[in-house]
């Protein structure tokens, strides 16, 4: 179930980007909007930095949180406008009776994934575990039990002919991952490219696949999600929101800003640019991609993530007008 959030948990904010922002008051009062802290969420941190919300007309206050399923509790709850999450958070909230809409795409998984470079399941070379199958009846750490990380390569598994059922998944933290492989705390893990292949370059795991490619292809993977009634109530400052982020994504795809992003989403998301440099980046997009949408909401029940299927088209914002 989601729960709400303590305001309290909502203090930490990304103070370079928003500043400016919060006590411009010819804005209007500021989106709250959530962050993580990953540098897949540069989009927004470029937005911030180069003042582009302030050029289209609204105030955005970046609050920091440790995780998209508290984002969508306090975004349900009031706390916050704008959750940072994806499609798979906005699916869970939906199976719970929450309405919540999905306001405007931050991008989806890299595909094809590059074997040399690519977010995935990183088995350890001492494992032995070669393929999906290889991993029934061993141990692999994902950030979230019974979250995507966790169905998808379950649904790899099965599609590969074995019993994913056999498969124990425990919960690391993202920060945790390499160290928990590198002492021998789990066989495998389901993480970024940052963290796998910066083992596979030590020779302390192989990459067995990415499973939401090998499973379903395209997923959109991040997003920012709002109640429906905050989205029905402020069209206007939504829409403010989308074309300053849409302006950011323009320029952050510019090659001549290339050097630029990579430096600061790296000091966003605590790691360096080389590593971004080294691992393949997602696919940064303001779609939403309605068939990816609802093959995810399928596999979620299929495994049992939710209780019941989900229609996501109830879940795509419109805009009026």
């Amino acid at each position: 179930m989601l729960t709400a959030v303590s305001v309290f948990a909502l203090s930490g904010c990304f103070s370079d980007g928003g500043s400016s922002s919060r006590t411009d008051a010819s804005l209007g009062a500021p989106l709250r909007v959530t962050q993580i802290g990953f540098p897949n969420e540069i989009t927004l941190v470029w937005a911030l930095k180069k003042k582009i919300f302030e050029k289209h007309g609204v105030a955005v206050e970046p609050v920091t949180l440790a995780s998209s399923a508290s984002a969508v509790a306090a975004a349900d709850s009031g706390q916050v406008d704008l959750a940072f999450s994806g499609g798979w958070g906005a699916i869970l909230a939906a199976s719970q009776g929450i309405k919540v809409k999905i306001v405007i795409g931050a991008y989806f998984n890299a595909t094809p994934p590059d074997p040399k470079r690519s977010r995935g399941v990183f088995a350890t070379t001492k494992s032995g575990a070669k393929t999906y199958c290889d991993l029934v009846g061993k141990t692999v750490g994902v950030t979230e039990l019974n979250g995507p990380g966790q169905i998808y390569l379950s649904a790899a598994v099965r599609k590969a002919g074995c019993d994913d059922t056999k498969i124990k998944y425990v919960n690391i933290p993202s920060a945790q991952m390499a160290t928990s492989m590198e002492r021998g705390a789990v066989d495998a893990i389901n993480a970024s490219g940052v963290v796998g292949q910066t083992l596979v370059g030590k020779g302390a795991a192989i990459w067995l696949g990415d499973p939401y490619s090998d499973v379903q292809g395209r997923v959109n993977y991040g997003s920012y999600v709002a109640s429906e009634k905050f989205a029905a109530g402020n069209g206007e400052k939504l829409k403010k929101f989308r074309a300053a982020m849409d302006e950011a994504l323009q320029q952050i795809k510019d090659p001549a800003n290339e050097a630029e992003w990579q430096a600061m989403a790296a000091e966003f998301g605590k790691t360096t640019v080389e590593a971004i440099r080294a691992s393949q980046f997602e696919d940064l997009s303001s779609e939403v991609d309605p068939v990816a949408l609802q093959k995810t909401a399928d596999i979620a029940f299929e495994f049992g993530a939710i209780p019941h299927k989900v229609d996501t088209s109830s879940l795509l914002y419109e805009p009026a007008g």
